[in-house]
């Protein structure tokens, strides 16, 4: 019976001493393999601006316009990603490229730009209060695929004249209610209930490792028992 139990420990012991030795191997493979999938490239923007196109708020159906606009250099090697986010107060309401970049608070545009090429378009922004009201800009680019290359170009200031008050009806339709009071400008409800998201993220990070896990365990098994391990778990042959 003692000999048995030390067989047990030897065994266990040597399931964690393979795990230990081959998780740093597959780490190091899948890091490998995401460094191959994206090449170092060299990009930048000749010229880049954010500015107020038309200063003058004047109801919901006359909002103020922000222009955006980008040149990139000709002699880049890959597209240029570009980030703007806007910090827009609580008594306005930014109207941009899509529903996932419109609302309240911080709102960004993404958008890439070609080598050699110029990119431009306009935004709305409403306000509920009349007055004057400003709003920041702070902006990030980088080449495609490589975030961490990223630089900054901060605080464009952006002030609005609003002569006549009034938020669009979509901005209604935004807005709704979370479970903890809080309000999402996207239109989604934020939920804790989903618990299933981070356990299946951590499969798939640790797919390799889970399945040498996996096999050691069946291994460890089968020398416990000592006998073939298709035996333990089809209680075949004895």
């Amino acid at each position: 019976m003692r000999n048995k139990k030390w067989t047990t420990i030897m065994v266990l012991a040597a399931v964690a001493i393979a795990v230990l030795t081959l998780t740093p191997i597959v780490f190091a493979d899948s890091a490998a393999a995401q460094g191959n999938e994206t090449e170092a490239c060299e990009a930048d923007i000749d010229n880049f601006d954010v500015h107020t196109s038309d200063d003058t708020i004047e109801g919901a159906d006359d909002p103020g316009l922000v222009g955006i606009s980008t040149s990139t250099s000709i002699t880049n090697d890959c597209n240029v990603v570009i980030q703007v986010t806007f910090d827009i107060p609580n008594n306005m309401y930014y109207q941009g490229t899509s529903a996932d970049a419109s609302g309240q608070g911080l709102q960004t545009e993404v958008f890439e730009v070609q080598p050699g090429d110029v990119s431009s378009f306009t935004t709305e922004l409403y306000a509920n209060q009349e007055g004057q009201h400003t709003v920041v800009a702070d902006v990030e680019y980088f080449p495609k695929g490589q975030p961490e290359e990223a630089r900054s170009l901060d605080n464009f200031m952006l002030t609005f004249n609003t002569v006549d008050a009034g938020f669009p009806t979509t901005a209604d339709s935004d807005e709704t209610t979370t479970s903890d009071g809080t309000t999402d400008s996207d239109g989604t409800t934020s939920s804790d209930d989903d618990q299933s998201g981070p356990f299946l993220e951590f499969l798939e990070d640790n797919l390799g490792i889970v399945t040498i896990f996996i096999l050691a365990l069946v291994l460890a098994v089968g020398l416990i028992k000592r006998e073939p391990i298709l035996n333990v778990f089809t209680g075949g042959e004895k």
